[in-house]
């Protein structure tokens, strides 16, 4: 064992952009890895791609013809933005579905980077098919948008739910933008999204009513319903009766709360036939709490360490309200979960050097990992950590036991700010002399993981050998 504190050994100092992000419990994003994974990336949005070049098609061969008016082709622009933004929209509610073969094929974490990139796109082609109908309609009829608009809302049918709807979208999307959801609370952030689902119920009744391409194909009408019916089914299925079912199967509860540190709790859960519970160190669930404050809400937190069949541990930093409650749970507190997700997680190919990066409260999911790695491994952690290392680092002394007992194995505290330190392939290389050998797991907030991909990446690791679990919402 190696246990190192370094200040400026092996690491050049520099001033960085950002204060030390307080990491919180819930994970999502890692960089795209392994050729399995890329592939399967690549043929969904390859579908994706082809139905909606196929939807936009049969929209503007039946919505326009030659020599059209202004009007006449802006009404055109209005009914293939809505087609395909509605169709994006669904496929936004697959992604995010958690149905578990998707999840496993590609990840949540990739599935929600996805969700968050589709998301603008959708959004644009819902405001760009109301505003192009508004206009065409205008036009053909000869009065102002605003008469247009009132006379859409106030006398066509199912409209009053579709603006209903446009409205959520319109709030949903600036709920998004990095700047106002970086304010937000995790709880505020989590209902205001379950109105998504509501927003594209909502829009049906609109288009297949006033719809002129449903009105006049059947045919198309049917597969519209059907891409409806078979989303919802995937909803209710990943989001509801999946997570019934383990949670009833396996029935966890509070066994105690053990504080860490100030401000940061572990959670220790019993439950029945956990030998059975397919889940690994490093993955994470969507804890539901059942208590009358905290029954409708579920929180994303990873495991902080391997499961051993007999217990599951959580831990978390008081960042919310909920997760400030956490420390009052009282012992038999029973619990709904859903998942496990993520895939953040050792590697059947795993090399024989890993190296680990962790910020903060980042080291919960890395403490899960290490318990799984092969007893051959040679495992180097770097874990910065606020201020100086005393008793208040998180996990230091289980960290250190473990440490301990793996002569080979290196522990090295990075103390301070993080604005103290420029991670570079220098001197990372310095510290980690096999480190473009290695697998490397990265946990922190999202600019230091970016910088360690960077560095790694210039020290000669291979892409698809860097795997990064992000503390983000």
């Amino acid at each position: 064992m190696a246990i190192t504190v370094s200040s400026a050994l092996g690491i050049d100092r520099a001033s960085t952009s950002s204060d030390d992000v307080a990491v919180g419990p819930w994970s999502a994003l890692r960089q795209p890895d392994g050729s399995g994974s890329r592939r399967a990336s690549l043929v969904a949005a390859v579908g994706v791609l082809v139905l909606g070049i196929a939807v936009a098609i049969t929209a503007i061969t039946a919505s326009v013809r030659p020599g059209g008016t202004f009007g006449e082709w802006a009404v055109a622009v209005g009914i293939v933005s809505g087609l395909v933004g509605t169709y994006l929209c669904l496929v936004l509610l697959l992604m995010v579905a958690r149905v578990p073969f998707v999840e496993r094929t590609v990840g949540q974490d990739r599935l929600v980077a996805y969700h968050r990139r589709l998301a603008p796109w959708a959004v644009g082609l819902i405001v760009l098919h109301v505003v192009a109908l508004v206009i065409g309609y205008a036009e053909t009829n000869q009065t102002s948008w605003w008469s247009q608009l009132g006379d859409f809302v106030l006398t066509y049918p199912w409209m009053m739910p579709a603006a209903a709807a446009f409205a959520a979208f319109i709030i949903l999307s600036l709920s998004s933008i990095r700047t106002i959801r970086n304010v937000l609370r995790y709880e505020t952030w989590w209902v205001a999204h379950t109105y998504f689902y509501l927003a594209v119920a909502l829009s049906v009744g609109h288009q297949l009513v006033d719809g002129r391409l449903f009105t006049q194909a059947p045919a198309l009408r049917f597969a519209w319903i059907a891409l409806f019916a078979v989303t919802a089914i995937a909803v209710l299925t990943g989001r509801l009766l999946l997570p019934i079912w383990v949670s009833f199967r396996h029935k966890l509860r509070v066994a105690s709360c053990v504080t860490e540190t100030d401000g940061v709790v572990s959670v220790y859960f019993t439950g029945r036939n956990l030998d059975a519970f397919k889940v690994r160190g490093g993955q994470f669930f969507e804890w539901r709490f059942l208590t009358r404050q905290w029954w409708w809400q579920a929180h994303p937190y990873s495991l902080s360490a391997s499961p051993d069949g007999k217990m599951l541990r959580i831990t978390v930093k008081n960042l919310g309200d909920q997760s400030a409650s956490i420390p009052m749970l009282a012992p038999g507190t029973r619990v709904a979960v859903e998942g496990p997700y993520g895939v953040f997680t050792t590697r059947p190919d795993q090399q024989s050097h890993v190296t680990c990066f962790a910020a903060g409260c980042g080291i919960a999911p890395i403490r899960g990992l290490l318990d799984e790695f092969p007893a051959d491994t040679q495992v180097t952690l770097l874990y910065r950590v606020s201020g100086v290392v005393t008793d208040e680092v998180l996990l230091r002394d289980e960290l250190e036991v473990v440490f301990s007992t793996r002569p080979a194995w290196k522990l090295i505290y990075l103390p301070g700010s993080r604005r103290d330190y420029q991670f570079t392939a220098e001197a990372l290389s310095r510290m980690v002399p096999h480190l473009a050998d290695s697998d490397v797991y990265v946990c922190g907030a999202d600019e230091l993981g970016e910088h360690i991909e960077t560095a790694c990446r210039q020290a000669g690791t291979p892409k698809h050998r860097i795997h990064r679990e992000l503390f983000v919402f």
